[in-house]
């Protein structure tokens, strides 16, 4: 249940649970005109139960970070043979793989003539396309994580980055309307 006209200045507009709205009436027959007197009578004593609705200032950010996510599956599935492709050929690498001279050593690897042309087609799409995009959007990213003090207080975590604490301010929201942890597992 929506409750209030967005769009004016000063306008509070409030969600509903629908679950816990409904235990509120003990009959099962539905009628819309006791249906709004029972959230009306809710709402008067105080008692309605809303939902947490993000602000409407981020309606951007959700939109930047749905974008970015699957650059990153591409990007994985372009990357994930050619460790493998390394390793049965005797080479291994490690994360050093994708340094300038883990790439360059990639290369001139000499390889069958039907695997050469699968290792040369993934690196040039690594190097060329994605890895240039996922930079462009991660730079994108990272201005809106600087510019909160939530996420830069997350950010102190080791392995957090932008994407990661962007999009835990942004999806989950402010962490105390939670009364603990497990309260946020069952979102």
């Amino acid at each position: 249940m929506v409750f209030g006209t967005a769009g004016r200045v000063g306008d509070r507009v409030r969600v509903g649970h629908p679950g816990k709205i409904r235990t509120a009436e003990t009959r099962k027959q539905k009628h819309d005109r006791r249906a709004a007197r029972r959230e009306l009578k809710l709402l008067v004593e105080n008692r309605f139960p809303s939902i947490w609705m993000p602000s409407t200032e981020p309606r951007d950010l959700p939109t930047l970070l749905r974008d970015r996510h699957p650059w990153g599956k591409i990007r994985r599935r372009v990357q994930n043979p050619l460790p493998a492709i390394a390793f049965h050929h005797a080479w291994r690498r490690g994360r050093g793989l994708w340094s300038q001279a883990g790439q360059t050593a990639l290369r001139v690897l000499p390889l069958p003539p039907y695997t050469s042309p699968r290792r040369d087609e993934r690196l040039s799409l690594h190097a060329q396309r994605l890895r240039k995009r996922i930079q462009e959007l991660d730079r994108q990213v990272e201005e809106p994580a600087r510019q909160r003090s939530q996420a830069l207080r997350l950010r102190t975590h080791p392995g957090v980055g932008a994407v990661t604490v962007l999009a835990t301010e942004v999806f989950l929201g402010d962490a105390r309307r939670f009364e603990n942890g497990k309260a946020v597992a069952r979102l």
